[in-house]
């Protein structure tokens, strides 16, 4: 038993590492983005051509998160699967047909929408010609990068499946770099144009630097079809179930916003204020889990090592709900602070401050639950079973709808800030019962052969 126990302690120490570097280097990126709106907002202002931008960005940016941001999930568990079942050859082979295929859905995806941009900025309903002639030519600015995130996320998944995570997690910071860098040396000169050629510039420099990492690991740069194997099969077997959930999670959003919509002026802005820092914490926090957990926990369930599996899962999700509890509280503490300090200059008066620190206080209580739910959805991608998504994202959508109506009637605004922590109550209940019934089979099918 001591002998067996100390690579589990081994691991847990590396996953545990793993995650505070990605955490780290991830916290390093959203703060040069957040200098970046900074700087943006210094050197452009608030005016209708920056609202351009943003909407011309929302539309590419929704396909990157639905399509690209489904593949990590999908490509590390076959990936090291195949490799430690089969070959490491193998594993090259296949990242070639990923690469190629993800590269062309996404390219035929920017296609369309250059095709299409005209009537979705008409559907938009965006005044002035002048807007929707910049807007489109916007548009179509930022389609070359929609197909770079595709290789981006790919190459992310090898170079983490490999341990290579701050390589991974600190690449992205060229783009908010690129793009201040930009802005200050063109000024207002170029106008809002910058934006789309530091954001796919800044994309292209992440693909040189992850190529040279990809390409000490002996991984294939080049895309290339080798067929309609088994392997690939496999992982469109695990990807279309996270695409599908990711596709209806993201409406939530959409309902949080359409029930703010009916309350007074202003509740939906102070909404977005009042969820801003829980969504940071979030995104931090869930990349650094899903980063660093997701590799290791393939690995042991590829070797069908199912009590390392559990003794890993059990430690993880304890620490994931603890560290929900402490932030929250923390961060519940200090709300008032933050937004004083942060928000409540010129127009933003004292009045508004309360209102958004109690709409804070309240989206912060989901956060314990939200980073129990990421550790759950890793270990249901570890396991390769991501089906369970088109279980829970159904189950996540009608509770959100259910939820924000009943405690909107009760509470207001406040209501639909804490509708997160019920609606994600229920969704981990579910995720855990589908999870124990799912890892019951997999000890009953696969019994650990070592």
């Amino acid at each position: 038993m001591v002998a067996q126990a100390a690579p589990i302690r081994s691991v847990n120490a590396r996953i545990f590492t793993g995650m505070a570097t990605v955490a780290t280097l991830a916290a390093i990126v959203r703060a040069a983005g957040g200098a970046k709106v900074i700087v943006m907002a210094h050197v452009l202002g608030a005016s209708p051509q920056v609202d351009a931008f943003l909407f011309a960005f929302l539309v590419p940016s929704l396909f990157s998160d639905v399509v690209a941001g489904s593949l990590t999930p999908s490509i590390i568990p076959v990936l090291t699967s195949v490799r430690i079942q089969h070959s490491e050859d193998r594993a090259r082979q296949l990242s070639a047909s990923i690469l190629a295929g993800s590269t062309l859905l996404l390219l035929t995806i920017a296609c369309l929408l250059g095709v299409a941009a005209g009537w979705i900025v008409q559907l938009r309903g965006l005044s002035g010609g002048a807007t929707q002639d910049l807007t489109r030519s916007l548009l179509w600015g930022l389609l070359p990068w929609l197909p770079l995130t595709g290789v981006i996320v790919c190459w992310r998944a090898i170079l983490n499946m490999h341990e290579r995570f701050a390589i991974a997690a600190a690449a992205p910071i060229a783009t908010p770099v690129l793009c201040i860098f930009l802005l200050y040396v063109t000024g207002p000169a170029i106008g809002v144009r910058v934006l789309c050629y530091g954001t796919w510039g800044g994309a292209l420099i992440e693909v040189l630097i992850l190529a040279w990492s990809v390409r000490q690991l002996g991984y294939p740069l080049l895309p290339r079809w080798l067929g309609w194997s088994s392997d690939i099969q496999s992982v469109c077997r695990q990807y279309l179930p996270v695409a599908a959930g990711a596709l209806m999670t993201s409406g939530s959003g959409i309902i949080d916003q359409t029930f703010a919509s009916r309350l007074a002026p202003g509740t939906l802005s102070a909404i977005a204020y009042g969820t801003k820092l829980t969504g940071v914490v979030l995104t931090i926090a869930g990349t650094a889990l899903s980063t660093a957990a997701l590799p290791y926990l393939s690995r042991m369930s590829a070797d069908r090592d199912w009590r390392a599996f559990r003794h890993t899962v059990t430690r993880y999700a304890a620490a994931a709900g603890l560290a929900g509890v402490v932030a929250a509280v923390a961060l519940i503490r200090l709300s008032s602070v933050l937004v004083r300090g942060v928000l409540q200059h010129g127009a933003f008066t004292a009045q508004a401050s309360q209102a958004v620190t109690l709409l804070q206080r309240c989206s912060l209580l989901q956060l314990p639950i939200a980073f129990l739910l990421a550790f759950g959805f890793v270990t249901a991608s570890a396991l390769k079973a991501n089906r369970l998504m088109l279980t829970i994202a159904p189950v996540a959508l009608a509770t959100t709808l259910w939820f924000d109506y009943v405690l909107m009637r009760f509470f207001g605004a406040a209501g639909i800030a804490t509708a997160p922590a019920a609606s994600g109550a229920v969704s981990l209940a579910v995720l855990f019962v589908l999870l124990r019934r799912t890892m019951r089979r997999r000890e009953s099918a696969f019994p650990h052969s070592f």
